[in-house]
């Protein structure tokens, strides 16, 4: 008896592949990594807890590895929602914002 076992690594016509942000939690400053396998625009808003966006950008990126810095140091402490959107997709991520 033999066994194959298929890992899915990318869904066709989905730009985003890989979503992450380090550190979290942080003290506003912060590095969101998005890995694309076509070229998109990526929309990248944070709200606070009531919903108010505090940061908003539209990223033309193309096909690879990203990082990018992000500077949030004129937020207070708290707990943030950060979008991002491309295409079809949308993936959230909870952001915490915690000084010393």
């Amino acid at each position: 008896m033999s066994v194959e076992v298929f890992l899915c690594t990318a869904i066709e016509n989905e730009p985003i592949q890989g979503f992450s942000v380090v550190p979290n939690p942080n003290a506003g400053q912060f590095q969101v990594n998005v890995i694309l396998s076509n070229p998109a625009v990526c929309n990248l808003t944070i709200h606070d807890i009531q919903g108010k966006a505090v940061y908003s950008e539209a990223l033309n990126l193309n096909a690879q590895m990203h990082a990018l810095p992000l500077d949030l140091q004129n937020v207070s402490d708290g707990i943030y929602f950060l979008h991002l959107e491309a295409d079809n997709q949308r993936f959230v991520q909870k952001l915490i914002v915690q000084r010393k």
